[in-house]
């Protein structure tokens, strides 16, 4: 079944949707992971390798402007800017599986 995107009225499948969906929570989980959003959670590695491989990528953080990981909106940006870089979902699940286990 296609659904249409309001945004730009492309169709779009159901299949799409659920690996945008896939890839958006997943990075949005692993930003969380490594940078100690929820308190009494510990940090985990595969969080941390991402917050490193984002900040190295970004800009603002190569010129000493730092994000602030604890608020969600700032982790929700960083997540659809990292796919938005990745080209796709797809890619972006697959950046990911290698940033997290290299």
């Amino acid at each position: 079944m296609d659904s249409t995107d309001s945004n730009n009225n492309l169709a779009k499948s159901d299949n799409g949707t659920c690996i945008d969906t896939l890839a958006f929570e997943s990075t949005i989980d692993l930003i969380i992971k490594g940078s100690l959003n929820n308190e009494g959670c510990e940090i985990h590695e595969e969080g941390i390798r991402l917050i490193r491989f984002l900040l190295a990528n970004s800009k603002a953080a190569l010129n000493g402007f730092l994000p602030n990981f604890k608020d969600m909106k700032v982790v929700e940006a960083h997540a659809r800017n990292f796919i938005k870089q990745c080209g796709n979902s797809q890619i972006a699940l697959s950046t990911l599986k290698e940033v997290t286990q290299s």
